[in-house]
């Protein structure tokens, strides 16, 4: 529910930058797996389309989220590779910084 309400928040904030449905998807399901930590804050939230390699098994190309958050005093960036399936549901895998 944080992460839905955070991630929703992200795409309000920047309503000159509107994101698609499936960027939408993919910063909530994204969102969704940072930790769990009281007074974490999520600060900015970006997607870029990546090229699709030969077996790509979705009909959309991969997108890579970028989440930049902080708590107790610390700030992280995490990146994620994207894909949404046909029915609209997105699965995430965490990058390595």
């Amino acid at each position: 529910m944080r992460a839905i309400l955070t991630a929703s928040f992200l795409i309000v904030a920047t309503p000159a930058l509107a994101a698609s449905p499936n960027e939408s998807a993919c910063i909530i399901k994204a969102a969704d797996t940072l930790p769990k930590i009281a007074g974490m804050k999520i600060g900015k939230s970006t997607t870029t389309q990546q090229p699709a390699p030969p077996n790509w098994p979705s009909p959309s190309p991969p997108l890579r989220v970028e989440i930049e958050w902080s708590a107790a005093g610390q700030s992280q960036k995490w990146f994620y590779l994207c894909a949404v399936n046909a029915n609209g549901t997105a699965l995430v895998q965490r990058l390595a910084n």
